[in-house]
């Protein structure tokens, strides 16, 4: 066999391979973003999976844990108290585009017809 039938075949073979690993990352990413998108629409949240990223929520929840996010709650139902109160997810209203911070809810009043919490 002639190198030029040796290296035609090497580089289908690394073309093939090229493609598949393409291929493969393509297809990771269109299922991950899918993933999200379904978890968004079923839990009703845009942010349905989240981390905590600091050790404030200890030991209930611990740095890297990870968290699946349920929205749809009306502030009226949430449960607060500082010893059991429920853990909500909320966007700091100085930065809404930043991440979610993470607190367990411990007192909650209403103003002007609308909810606070004190985290």
């Amino acid at each position: 066999m002639s190198d030029r039938g040796v290296n035609s075949g090497r580089d289908k073979a690394l073309k093939s391979g090229l493609f598949g690993f393409v291929m493969l990352i393509l297809l990771a990413l269109i299922g991950s973003l899918s993933l999200q998108w379904i978890l968004s629409f079923a839990l009703h949240t845009s942010v349905p999976l989240h981390t905590p990223i600091s050790g404030s929520m200890e030991p209930t929840l611990k740095i890297g844990d990870l968290l699946v996010i349920c929205g749809g709650l009306k502030a009226e139902d949430i449960h607060a108290s500082p010893k059991d109160g429920d853990i909500i997810v909320f966007k700091n209203p100085d930065n809404p585009k930043g991440m979610p911070i993470v607190h367990r809810a411990i007192e909650k009043f209403q103003k002007d017809g609308k909810w606070y919490f004190i985290t």
